[in-house]
């Protein structure tokens, strides 16, 4: 496709640009997908104040990492999609072909690089057009919609990374989710449809936490009016949850996380706050010895848990019904940041369309 498309791209620091540039040419074992919808991540926020910093000589590039749309164009060697097939793109590029690949581990892979921030010939979805490995474009089922089906490669995929995988969650256990944004309140639905007892949902947003009722949680803690790992200890019982899942990953989420476990518990890092890309934190690790406590973290997402998430939106085990709370034409989707940033209004997910 010899032509050019509109893309927003970052350039530093800023809001993202809206530029003319070239439609990409598609390679081997590439596809050209035409983007229908973006989600608007958190990490765009942070990429706008150079918190998530990109890497020198990788920028200007396309931004956006959260999104689905339509194959127009496949390379010779590809036979796994054809033109007009609906995905949902995946955008941690992996070779295949490495030993942590080849464990089924390949958001770890040792030549990962994401189509936001580094990757090398690839970039991001904020664009008419996006170029992806074949691999990374996974071909949607009919009776998904395109704003939901654009959420899936982040906020759905990364919560039950944390939650399954990393969480390791097995039935009747007990969960706290601390922060309820977009990944958070999927990971309070990732724990209620794969079976948890109990299900904590932690903020300081009043309708973050009737959401996370909606979405399946048991019990709510308003952090702005309570102790939290006493109120999570007093829902529990003695001992306290099995697992923490903590989106925020700031000292103090950290550090409540590992007090609100019970024994041998599992906290899982999901997050980090701004700035801790650049700036250490300060945390007590002493109950990772007194108590066997794990504290892990979880990046992105793989292969396996993509397939999984769409299968369970296919079949309706999975909601996203209610999770895209705005819509916004694609022209505008530095007025989506924005929105996003302050925060202002009732915000699960916000999707930009074309």
């Amino acid at each position: 496709m010899d032509k050019t498309m509109k893309a927003f791209r970052w350039h530093g620091k800023g809001k993202l640009k809206l530029e003319e540039v070239r439609v990409p040419k598609v390679r081997d074992t590439d596809v050209l997908i035409e983007v229908n919808a973006m989600g608007i991540c958190g990490s765009e926020v942070s990429f706008r104040h150079d918190m998530i910093p990109i890497p020198e000589g990788k920028i200007p590039r396309v931004g956006g990492h959260e999104f689905a749309g339509t194959v127009v164009e496949r390379g010779p060697k590809v036979t796994q999609l054809n033109q007009g097939d609906k995905v949902s793109a995946r955008y941690t590029i992996s070779c295949g072909d490495c030993t942590w690949c080849n464990r089924g581990m390949d958001n770890l892979c040792t030549n990962r690089g994401s189509i936001e921030y580094d990757a090398l010939g690839y970039e991001g979805g904020f664009a008419e057009y996006c170029l992806l490995p074949a691999r990374n474009a996974f071909r949607l089922p009919d009776g998904i919609p395109m704003e939901q089906a654009a959420i899936i490669g982040c906020a759905v995929t990364t919560a039950l990374h944390a939650v399954k995988v990393r969480g390791g969650l097995k039935t009747a256990e007990s969960v706290a989710v601390c922060g309820l944004g977009g990944i958070g309140l999927h990971a309070i639905q990732w724990a209620n449809v794969l079976g948890a007892k109990k299900i904590i949902g932690v903020d300081v947003n009043d309708f973050k936490l009737r959401t996370a009722t909606k979405f399946g949680a048991s019990e709510t803690i308003d952090a702005r009016d309570n102790d939290t790992v006493k109120k999570v200890h007093e829902i529990t019982g003695v001992d306290g949850v099995d697992i923490v899942i903590d989106t925020v990953g700031s000292e103090r989420t950290i550090d409540q996380a590992l007090r609100s476990v019970g024994p041998a518990g599992r906290v899982v890092v999901v997050g980090l706050q701004g700035g801790a890309f650049i700036h250490p934190l300060q945390v007590n690790l002493s109950p990772i010895l007194w108590y066997e406590t794990n504290l892990t973290g979880s990046i992105d997402h793989t292969r396996d848990d993509h397939q999984l998430a769409i299968e369970y939106v296919a079949s309706q085990k999975y909601d996203l019904s209610k999770s895209v709370t705005h819509k916004l034409p694609f022209e505008k989707l530095n007025e989506a940041i924005d929105i996003l940033e302050e925060g202002k209004q009732d915000i699960i997910r916000i999707v930009c369309t074309r």
